[in-house]
């Protein structure tokens, strides 16, 4: 969906590949866009990671599964 809106899409694996874009620097990313569970660590950690680094950069947080509110510290 976000590729028919014109959006560059840069999927990842797991956290540890969803921070190389973000550290490489090569883009101007604009949204991080993760599911909550994530293998390697949960995808707030991710967030906070990126905003760290890059604090002008969008989060959109998901889950598919409705228990995962819980987890979230906001």
């Amino acid at each position: 969906m976000l590729k028919q809106r014109g959006y560059v899409a840069i999927p990842a694996v797991d956290c540890g590949d969803a921070l190389k874009p973000f550290r490489s620097r090569q883009r101007d990313l604009q949204l991080l866009f993760t599911d909550i569970d994530m293998p390697d660590m949960s995808g707030f950690q991710l967030s906070q990671t990126v905003l760290a680094e890059q604090p002008n950069v969008r989060v959109l947080l998901m889950s598919g599964s409705p228990e995962n509110h819980k987890r979230l510290p906001f």
